[in-house]
């Protein structure tokens, strides 16, 4: 009696977040796992294989052919996918420095918008304070699916004239008004 010999093929991937489940179809099966090693006895021979997509990830290597000489061993690496996060601001006077945080990153500005790359995911942000100014939008969180978009308003919290120049124009008023006063005084007494 003969019996065909099998031996080990291992698929093993890199990139892959703790957990997440990936598939290799080969000869004609599916096998899958949660670790970062799959294992299939198959007898020696040329089989073609795939790897299955994974949402928010890319593969290299995702298909090709194993040859099974006594054993083979497999390599794929997943690369997980960043997409465009933009922050955008309006209401801060031009060139004015601002800042958000998120995802553990602060990232700034001095124009009226910031880009960030980050995965699919949901991620908590917040724009620093800025003096003289009030932020409308300034905490939340931001979803990440294939890209995003949040837009926060500065709004000036000034009252008006600095005190500096009210005080000069004070300062005119009255001055003004003496000279009016005493110009009055003068003409009333000239008619005497």
């Amino acid at each position: 009696t003969f019996t065909l010999l099998k031996y080990t093929v291992n698929i093993k991937e890199t990139g892959l977040a703790s957990g997440i489940k990936w598939f290799v179809q080969i000869n004609g099966t599916t096998y899958n796992s949660t670790t970062d090693e799959i294992s299939i006895q198959l007898p020696n021979g040329t089989y073609p294989y795939s790897i299955n997509s994974i949402t928010g990830y890319s593969v290299t290597n995702g298909t090709g052919n194993v040859t099974v000489s006594g054993g083979a061993t497999v390599k794929v690496t997943f690369t997980l996918l960043k997409y465009t996060v933009n922050i955008k601001e309006t209401g801060l006077a031009s060139g004015i420095k601002w800042f958000v945080q998120i995802n553990g990153t602060t990232y700034n500005s001095t124009t009226d918008e910031i880009s960030i790359q980050l995965p699919n995911g949901t991620y908590p942000y917040s724009i620093n304070s800025i003096t003289g100014y009030s932020v409308t939008n300034g905490t939340g969180n931001v979803t990440v699916s294939g890209g995003a978009t949040v837009q926060v308003k500065f709004s000036s919290t000034s009252t008006g004239l600095p005190l500096a120049d009210v005080v000069i124009i004070a300062g005119v008023v009255v001055v003004v008004g003496i000279i009016g006063a005493a110009a009055y005084i003068f003409r009333i007494r000239g008619r005497k």
